[in-house]
């Protein structure tokens, strides 16, 4: 009897550890190979933007923070890619807004001469429907709206040569 009691709860817990690492039933993550979830957040300052792979255009979303050091580090090299491929690729900065305003992320985007969408993530509406967990994490989206590849932190090499491979 003791047996079989402890059987069923050692058969309970290795049940347990299984969903948790897996997840339970019926819940995915967001990975390579599955379409970019469309949204719409207003931009810094104040108007619409809708990201749609309708576009036909690879894209770039990263996730930021304005308090986020590596941030600070992929800004500069986000600025620099669109300054080359921004006719043939959309970038996009999404604020994660756990504890930035709109003025921190305008400040931001002004001090590192960012020129293109810097929207801003009020209910983290869509940093929950691209499962952040981590800043920065960008999703690079290819030219069929298909989640390609998406890197937490910054690897500058690897964003380069995906660039070039896009634009060909």
């Amino acid at each position: 009897m003791k047996k079989s009691i402890f059987v069923g709860a050692l058969l309970l817990i290795l049940i347990g550890i299984a969903i948790l690492q897996k997840g339970l039933p019926g819940s995915s993550e967001l990975g390579p190979g599955d379409p970019a979830p469309a949204f719409t957040l207003e931009t810094i300052d104040g108007q619409k933007y809708a990201y749609s792979h309708a576009k036909g255009k690879p894209a770039i979303i990263s996730f930021f923070a304005t308090w986020c050091d590596p941030c600070h580090k992929e800004a500069p090299l986000l600025v620099e890619w669109h300054r080359k491929y921004g006719s043939q690729v959309e970038f996009v900065f999404v604020n994660w807004t756990k504890r930035d305003d709109v003025k921190s992320a305008q400040f931001f985007a002004k001090d590192y001469g960012i020129r293109f969408p810097v929207v801003m993530d009020q209910q983290d509406r869509v940093s929950n429907q691209f499962q952040i967990k981590v800043i920065p994490t960008t999703y690079f989206i290819n030219r069929d709206g298909k989640i390609e590849r998406i890197v937490k932190g910054v690897r500058p090499a690897d964003t380069e040569a995906w660039l070039r491979a896009q634009v060909k």
